[in-house]
């Protein structure tokens, strides 16, 4: 049996009245096939930062207890992308054009495409695990937030397409559900992930991008780019207005 994890968060660009950085509204994934061994080297991670604890970039981490892309310092940043190369992900990132008012689809759309090929098809039959970022002082059980609820709504909608047998109730081996941000180390690596796609589609800096897939052999350094080689890994999607970004990472 095959057991895949899948975490989702809005990358910095939800549906929202004033337009976001950049013009566009995405979601970013990332899955992983083992979600505690992921915590564990993210945790020894944040563990080694302990005897350097007196240098004011590291002691704020301490103190929050966890990564935040946008927050840490470059140096940090630099660390936590470098250690993470190690690891191995796939990471999806979808978005569409901004509008006012946002199109009601606009999440059906995005999650159907941020699904699409994460994983073989054994791993969606088997176990799947999906959980959203919860963002804030806010817990599990009150968000009732409207974006935090049509993002739900939409990915079980889509589950249930793929499975019909799920519409009938969704069974413990295929769960989607919120958690805090701050509580899941996973949900971390996906916020770096997101940034550094950001950093790249945004302002063309790539930097990030090169330190976290220092060997990708989707990524064309002359050009700076993102390209589609005979192994998928660094394909830059584009189906309509949906673009996006969708790589592997790991040795």
């Amino acid at each position: 049996m095959t057991t895949k994890w899948i975490f989702v968060d809005e990358s910095g660009a939800e549906p929202k009245q004033t337009p976001p950085e950049g013009g566009h509204f995405a979601l970013s994934a990332v899955a992983v096939d083992d979600a505690e061994a992921t915590r564990s080297a993210l945790g020894s991670l944040l563990s080694e930062l302990k005897p350097v604890a007196q240098e004011a970039n590291v002691s704020r981490v301490l103190r929050r207890g966890y990564f935040h892309a946008s927050k840490d310092a470059r140096m940090l940043r630099r660390r936590f992308l470098s250690f993470v190369s190690q690891l191995r992900f796939h990471c999806r990132t979808a978005r569409l054009p901004w509008t006012s008012p946002p199109a009601l689809n606009c999440y059906d759309a995005l999650v159907a495409e941020l699904f699409a090929n994460m994983g073989p098809p054994g791993s969606w039959s088997d176990t799947m695990h999906v959980v959203i970022a919860l963002r804030g002082a806010q817990s599990p059980a009150t968000c009732k937030g409207r974006d935090y609820q049509a993002l739900f709504s939409s990915i079980r909608r889509y589950l249930e397409s793929r499975f019909p047998s799920l519409a009938r109730g969704m069974p413990s081996t295929h769960t989607v559900r919120h958690v805090r941000f701050a509580d899941e180390p996973c949900l971390q690596l996906l916020d770096y992930c997101g940034w550094a796609i950001r950093r790249w589609l945004l302002n063309s800096d790539d930097e990030w991008l090169r330190t976290l897939c220092p060997k990708g052999p989707g990524w064309d350094y002359e050009q700076g780019r993102l390209i589609l080689p005979p192994d998928t890994a660094g394909l830059y999607i584009s189906a309509g207005e949906i673009t996006g970004v969708d790589f592997y990472c790991g040795p």
